[in-house]
């Protein structure tokens, strides 16, 4: 009988850390393109796109947003060993009026993240069209 509830013990285990294991899964390719950063060409498309990245972070982030301006968009975050994602965006000049924006997401848990980072950024770009 304690064999039988060890086996059983194990098995829910190892269901538990396989569900929190899963996650979006995303190609090579894909990821790459995810993780590259958004480019804008005029300063009214940075501006529309730069505003609509504010209001995704200030909607879906678990944490609130720190500090927000024409350069960076940060909440506060990570927390020690949270799952919860922490944001952080920098817009960067390219010429007069095109940009870069970066993106970074993550957490402090060595067992991963809530949302799973790269998702949340795909989706982040996606709800701004890029």
């Amino acid at each position: 009988m304690k064999a039988r509830a060890m086996h059983l013990v194990s098995v829910i285990l190892v269901a538990l850390l396989s569900a929190c294991a899963t996650g979006p899964q995303f190609t090579d390719a894909e990821r790459a393109s995810i993780l590259t950063p958004i480019s804008c060409a005029s300063r009214s498309e940075c501006d529309v796109i730069w505003s609509r990245l504010q209001a995704w972070v200030a909607t879906n982030s678990t944490w609130r947003i720190q500090t927000a301006n024409d350069v960076i968009i940060q909440t506060f975050g990570p927390g020690a060993h949270r799952t919860d994602v922490a944001y952080s965006l920098v817009r960067t000049p390219q010429s007069a009026d095109s940009a870069i924006i970066t993106i970074r997401a993550g957490c402090d848990n060595i067992f991963g993240c809530h949302p799973d980072p790269v998702d949340a950024i795909h989706r982040m770009k996606a709800a701004v069209g890029k």
